[in-house]
C-alpha cells in the first residue's frame, strides 16, 4: 500500500514538472554507491556515463526501469534487484512487450521443494535408536504466519529432545525470507552462545529482541512456549541442501556451518547468502541492495554457494524404504555415530 501511494504521488509529481531522467539516474547511484556491498569493484565512472546514456530517451519512471535495474546488476552479488509495484511492472510490460528486467541472469534452480510451506516432522528409525527430521522451509514476512512457523519448528524440535540421537534439517528448498522466525525455530539446535553473537538482536527467552534503531527492544520473532535445550547445541545434526537454498534460508545452512557434529548433504546451495536494504527512491521505485555478506560460525563468506560435505544427487533412495536417497545419506552417517550407537 505504502509503495503504491508513494508511486501515484510521485507520477503526479511527474505530471507537473518536466521528467529528467537524468537526474534521476544520478540519485539512484548515490544511494547505491554508498551501501553497496559490491560498490568497490564497480568503475562508476564508467557505469554512470553508460546509464545516462540508457536513460537519454526515457520520459517518466515506467522507462527507467530497466536502466535501474542495469545499476543494480552492475554489483555483480545476484542478489540486488528492484521492486515495484505490480502495477507498474504491468505498465512497463504493456508499453515495451516484455519484463523491464527480462536480461537479468538468474542461475537455474532444480531443486523440487521450492514451492514446500509445510514445517512437518517425523521420526526416523535408525536400527534401535532414532532420530527426527525437521522441515525448515521458506517463510515470508512477519505477523502470524512468522510466529506461527517458529512456534511449529521448535515445537518439532523439542518434541524429539529427550529421545533422539541426532536430527535432519530438511532445509532444501528454503529460498529465503524472514530469517528471524527461523532461527527462533532451530534455536535449540543452533545453540543460544552462538544466537547472542549477532549484533543486531540478542536472544533472551526464546525471542530475538533488536539491540539498535527505532525498533529498540521489539522482538523480531518469539517462539511462544520456548524452554532451554541445552542437550540439543551439541547433538548430531544432518542438515539437507539444494540449489534452491538461497538468501535467509542460505544463511541458516551458514548458521550450521562449523557446528560440532553438524554434516550437510545434497547439493550446493545458490550463492545469495547475503543481507539486503531497500532504499526508496523518490520516484517510489524500491532498489533493494545487497549490503553485506552473511558470515559462517569462522566468519567466512561464500559468495558461490555452500557445498555439501557428502554430495547426493536428487533421486529415490532404497526401493525397501520411501526415504528419497539425501535423507538415506544423512540416516546412513547419523547411524554410524556413537551418539547413535554406531
Amino acid at each position: 500500500m505504502f509503495a503504491t501511494l508513494a508511486l501515484a504521488a510521485a507520477l503526479h509529481v511527474q505530471a507537473q514538472e518536466p521528467f529528467d531522467a537524468q537526474a534521476r539516474v544520478r540519485e539512484a547511484i548515490a544511494v547505491v554507491r554508498p551501501a553497496a556491498y559490491g560498490s568497490p569493484g564497480v568503475d562508476w565512472t564508467a557505469l554512470e556515463a553508460d546509464l545516462l546514456v540508457q536513460a537519454k530517451n526515457a520520459g517518466d519512471t515506467v522507462d527507467l526501469l530497466p536502466v535501474y535495474s542495469r545499476l543494480l546488476q552492475a554489483l555483480g552479488d545476484r542478489h540486488s534487484f528492484v521492486q515495484v509495484d505490480p502495477a507498474l511492472r504491468e505498465t512497463y510490460k504493456t508499453r515495451h512487450g516484455r519484463e523491464f528486467d527480462a536480461d537479468v541472469v538468474r542461475p537455474a534452480q532444480t531443486s523440487a521443494f521450492i514451492m514446500r510451506r509445510e514445517r512437518t516432522a517425523r521420526t526416523l528409525t535408525l536400527g534401535a535408536a532414532q532420530a527426527e527430521l525437521v522441515t525448515a522451509p521458506k517463510v515470508f514476512g512477519g505477523g502470524q504466519d512468522a510466529r506461527d512457523y517458529a512456534d511449529a519448528v521448535f515445537g518439532h524440535v523439542a518434541a524429539a529432545a529427550d529421545r533422539a540421537c541426532g536430527y535432519v534439517v530438511d532445509l532444501r528448498g528454503n529460498v529465503g525470507g524472514n530469517v528471524w522466525p527461523m532461527k527462533a525455530g532451530l534455536s535449540a539446535l543452533l545453540g543460544e552462545a552462538w544466537l547472542n553473537t549477532d549484533g543486531y538482536a540478542r536472544f533472551e527467552n526464546g525471542a530475538f529482541l533488536i539491540n539498535e534503531g527505532e525498533h529498540m527492544d521489539r522482538a523480531a520473532a518469539r517462539v511462544s512456549d520456548w524452554r532451554p535445550l541445552p542437550r540439543l547445541a551439541d547433538i548430531p545434526v544432518a542438515l539437507l541442501i539444494d540449489d534452491g537454498v538461497g538468501s535467509s534460508g542460505e544463511g541458516i545452512a551458514l548458521a550450521f556451518k562449523g557446528r560440532t557434529q553438524t554434516r550437510f548433504f545434497g547439493q550446493k546451495t545458490a550463492g545469495v547468502a547475503s543481507s539486503n536494504e531497500g532504499f526508496l527512491l523518490s520516484d517510489g521505485v524500491n532498489l533493494v541492495v545487497t549490503t553485506d555478506m552473511m558470515r559462517d560460525r569462522d566468519g567466512r563468506i561464500w559468495p558461490d554457494g555452500l557445498s555439501p560435505d557428502e554430495p547426493v544427487p536428487a533421486g529415490e533412495g532404497s526401493p525397501a524404504d520411501p526415504d528419497d536417497a539425501v535423507v538415506e545419506a544423512a540416516k546412513a552417517w547419523l547411524a554410524g555415530l556413537p551418539a547413535c550407537g554406531g
